[in-house]
């Protein structure tokens, strides 16, 4: 006689449903008590939702219903995959009620969606990599974060390209362990389509995940320069994202005049309609001063502005709220810039043990005539390492959403938000904690000091979350 199987879930599974559960529930609280419009753009973005649920239909950029008066442009001619998600939860409450709140937060929905992705990507990465207590800090670092966790509680396109990010880093790990088998080329392609339909500021992942790719394939596997592998399981590739995300450009090259990415007619339409003063004919940049460069505009402060550019992006990743109206303390972010320059600075003198794509070394201790030697040993592979090809991944991830909110501030429209930098979120806190871990290390590997300072870390990220809901946000939502 067969017996039924029993389900059995361990301590740490309870751990991570548990976790997950949280995140759920208090991204859910908090987009419930936000009033529309309380972040930033979420009316014009709540245009699109709204023109998608009332006519089940996708709107055309310059659709009346959809313009914004002043800006004289829409979230219409960028992707709208995030808009999509919002629209089928609206529907599903549409069938209980139609109280314009509820609509409003069941379109939030999509973000809190991808709030919980997230963190359990993020949750899959850190358990790859770390190890109990650096584990939790890790993922504590990560979702835990304000400025980061608000970006989960309104309507915009900043959360999903959050969790494709994360996805897609995911993707990377799995691709490198099995030698990118159909299955983990499929897992990276519908990541990128996800990437490739919400943000563009959030296309260097995509760009990082080519360079693992290709890299891995022809200088990491036993076959080295296995150019055909790398050609089929890229085409592979490209049918997916062709299917899942090409729709998207195919549908703008046909609207808007070959235009696929919706920029040329976005500048159009906003010269022809924005109030005058937001022309773009009208706006002057830096790029425009003969005066000023690059480092120039970083460190400028406008009188309006409480820090220079450089420091009203550092201090708004890590957590402003509002239209960049309501803010921490300054000394958290004080607090957090020396915790982060720690981390960095713990991590610079083994740069080449993460980089160094065919050297590698260990070290031992040997007792010789009663003295203890640290003898290290370096040997030059022939093969690159996957690790290495890993950290390049990770590497280009963290500077390339940096690069484009610079260029985007110098060449275009100048705001300074650390919400255009947060691509690099799961980068920075990766190498942040691995640099803790060589500070341990060289201090003599005393674990429970180790797991004193990461669990501090966790309830500090905690409380700090708890602080800005309770005593920034909650006050300022009538």
């Amino acid at each position: 006689m067969k017996t039924k199987k029993r389900w059995h879930i361990s301590r740490e599974q309870k751990w991570e449903l548990a976790f997950l559960g949280f995140i759920a529930v208090f991204l859910f609280a908090w987009a419930v008590i936000q009033p529309k419009n309380f972040s930033p753009d979420e009316q014009m973005r709540y245009k699109v939702v709204d023109y998608i649920f009332r006519h089940n239909a996708l709107p055309h950029g310059g659709d009346p219903e959809v313009l914004d008066e002043s800006w004289g442009i829409s979230y219409a001619f960028y992707p709208m995959l995030s808009y999509m998600v919002s629209y089928l939860f609206m529907k599903l409450v549409s069938i209980f009620t139609m109280s314009a709140h509820a609509i409003l937060v069941a379109a939030r929905m999509a973000e809190v969606l991808f709030g919980v992705g997230t963190a359990y990507f993020t949750m899959k990465i850190g358990k790859h990599f770390f190890r109990g207590a650096y584990e939790k800090l890790f993922l504590c670092l990560t979702t835990l974060l304000p400025g980061a966790f608000v970006l989960f509680t309104y309507i915009n396109c900043d959360g999903l390209s959050l969790v494709a990010t994360a996805m897609l880093i995911y993707s990377w790990i799995r691709g490198l362990e099995d030698e990118w088998s159909y299955k983990s080329c499929a897992f990276l392609a519908v990541g990128v389509s996800i990437c490739a339909l919400s943000y563009y500021n959030a296309y260097g992942v995509i760009l990082a995940s080519v360079l693992v790719f290709c890299f891995s394939i022809l200088f990491c596997e036993e076959k080295k320069w296995n150019v055909k592998k790398m050609l089929t399981r890229g085409l592979f590739i490209t049918a997916i994202v062709a299917v899942l995300a090409g729709w998207w450009f195919v549908r703008n090259y046909r609207l808007y005049d070959g235009d696929i990415l919706g920029l040329n007619i976005t500048t159009k339409y906003a010269e022809q309609f924005a109030e005058e003063a937001r022309k773009p004919s009208n706006k002057y940049t830096f790029q425009m001063n003969p005066n000023a460069n690059v480092i120039n505009m970083m460190f400028y402060q406008p009188a309006n502005h409480a820090h220079n550019w450089l420091l009203m992006v550092y201090y708004s990743f890590i957590g402003c709220f509002g239209y960049m109206t309501i803010w921490p303390p300054e000394w958290i972010g004080k607090v957090f810039m020396l915790f982060f320059l720690g981390g960095l600075l713990g991590i610079l003198p083994t740069l080449r043990d993460y980089f160094a794509p065919r050297i590698n070394y260990f070290s031992e201790k040997k007792t010789v005539l009663g003295q203890t030697l640290h003898i290290q040993y370096l040997y030059r592979q022939s093969r690159w390492r996957k690790e290495a090809v890993f950290h390049m991944g990770m590497l280009v991830t963290l500077i390339m959403p940096n690069v484009l909110n610079i260029y985007n501030s110098y060449v275009n429209d100048y705001q300074p938000q650390g919400r255009y930098s947060m691509g690099m979120l799961i980068p920075l806190m990766y190498f942040m904690i691995r640099g803790y871990q060589n500070w341990f290390k060289w201090l003599g590997g005393n674990r429970k000091a180790e797991k004193i300072f990461c669990y501090a870390g966790c309830a500090g990220m905690l409380v700090f979350l708890f602080y800005c809901y309770f005593c920034l946000i909650v006050p300022n939502c009538p």
